[in-house]
C-alpha cells in the first residue's frame, strides 16, 4: 500500500463507550507528544474531534439518565447522597438507572477514521504499550 493509499483510506471503528474512554485518552496523548509529521497531526487532531464528540454525546445521555429519575429538592436540583451519588425513590428505580448506564456503557458506536503507519511514530518519545494498544485499529503495521 502506498503512502497516498494510506493517507486517503477511511476505516470504519466499532466501539463501546468504555473502550472509547481508552482510545480517547490515547489519541489525546498522542497529541500531546511532539509529532514531527504534518499529515499524523491532522489525523490526530481530526480523530480527536470525532472521538470526543461522540463522548460529549455519551455523557450528555448518562446526564439525562442518571438526573431524569432522580429525587430533586425544591429548586429543582438533584438530592445527592454523601455529595456524590444521586437519591433516588426507592431501590428498584436506582436498580434500573444503574441498568441503562450499563446498556449505554456498552453501546457501541461506529466512528470512521483515517490508519496511519507505525513509522510515523517513530523516534518520538513518550509512546507507550498502552497507548499502542489502544490506537491499534488505527495504525498500520
Amino acid at each position: 500500500m502506498s503512502k497516498k493509499d494510506v493517507k486517503e483510506k477511511q476505516i470504519e471503528m466499532e466501539l463501546s463507550f468504555i473502550e472509547m474512554n481508552d482510545f480517547y485518552n490515547s489519541i489525546l496523548h498522542l497529541g500531546s507528544l511532539p509529532l514531527r509529521d504534518l499529515d499524523l497531526m491532522i489525523n490526530v487532531s481530526k480523530t480527536k474531534n470525532i472521538v470526543k464528540s461522540e463522548y460529549d454525546l455519551y455523557n450528555e445521555m448518562y446526564k439525562i439518565i442518571t438526573e431524569e429519575s432522580c429525587l430533586k429538592d425544591s429548586n429543582g436540583k438533584p438530592i445527592l447522597v454523601e455529595g456524590k451519588s444521586f437519591q433516588y425513590k426507592d431501590k428498584k428505580e436506582e436498580l434500573s438507572v444503574l441498568s441503562s448506564i450499563d446498556e449505554l456503557k456498552n453501546k457501541k458506536v461506529v466512528i470512521t477514521i483515517t490508519p496511519f503507519n507505525v513509522n510515523k511514530l517513530e523516534g518520538i518519545e513518550g509512546i507507550t504499550a498502552n497507548m499502542l494498544s489502544s490506537l491499534n485499529k488505527m495504525i498500520i503495521y
